[in-house]
């Protein structure tokens, strides 16, 4: 139980959902703005009920799942999540993460804040259409796709589906050459660009920028 002091209007505005503190876990802000102290307090969240299989640390953590589906909260850290299928809920946190899928089955799987890599493995000759896939709910916050290696594989994407992958509305693909990329007819070829000692093909489109 938390209380304020009298006349503090503690609770008067609630917000939650966000993650302050950086462990992976949801936390509440509650403001108490009388008595001119304009006040808040964080009630930070936790695995209360034990729910969660494979919690990280605040440093580089490796995770890896099995095919029955896990619950990973890595908090902090450049971390490595590697699921092997099944119903798995992925919170990264911050940090540059790099998390795994194999196939459709994921509850939800959240990079977090950074630099965050999804790669696709599990089949060969893989078909991804992540417009499909409740991209912003199930799938959040990577600004990498990697679908290289495991034969011929296709990814599909369209402008909206960008812009609730990737908070800055940016995705970079990697591919093979035997790899293909299916984006929607709002999408044009803009340049080549150089980045990180590899070549790339920009493609813009308008749909994203006025999201």
């Amino acid at each position: 139980m938390t209380t304020g002091l009298p006349s503090s209007q503690a609770g008067i505005s609630i917000s939650g959902g966000a993650d302050v503190n950086g462990d992976g876990f949801s936390d509440f802000a509650l403001g108490a703005p009388g008595n001119f102290d304009n006040l808040s307090y964080v009630l930070f969240g936790s695995d209360f009920i034990s729910q969660v299989n494979q919690l990280g640390t605040i440093g580089d953590d490796v995770m890896l799942g099995s095919p029955t589906g896990e619950i990973f909260v890595a908090g902090q850290g450049n971390d490595q999540i590697y699921t092997k299928g099944g119903v798995d809920t992925v919170y990264a946190g911050p940090g540059d993460d790099f998390v795994t899928v194999t196939d459709t089955n994921f509850r939800r799987l959240d990079g977090g804040s950074g630099n965050n890599i999804l790669k696709f493995t599990g089949y060969t000759n893989q078909n991804w259409d992540l417009t499909t896939l409740s991209p912003g709910l199930r799938l959040k916050n990577f600004n990498i796709l990697d679908v290289r290696d495991y034969g011929a594989n296709i990814l599909t994407l369209n402008a909206l589906t960008i812009t609730q992958l990737s908070a800055n509305n940016e995705i970079r693909v990697l591919l093979d050459a035997n790899d293909t990329l299916n984006l929607d007819s709002s999408f044009s070829f803009s340049e080549k660009v150089y980045l990180d000692n590899q070549n790339y093909y920009l493609y813009t489109s308008k749909s994203v920028f006025e999201k």
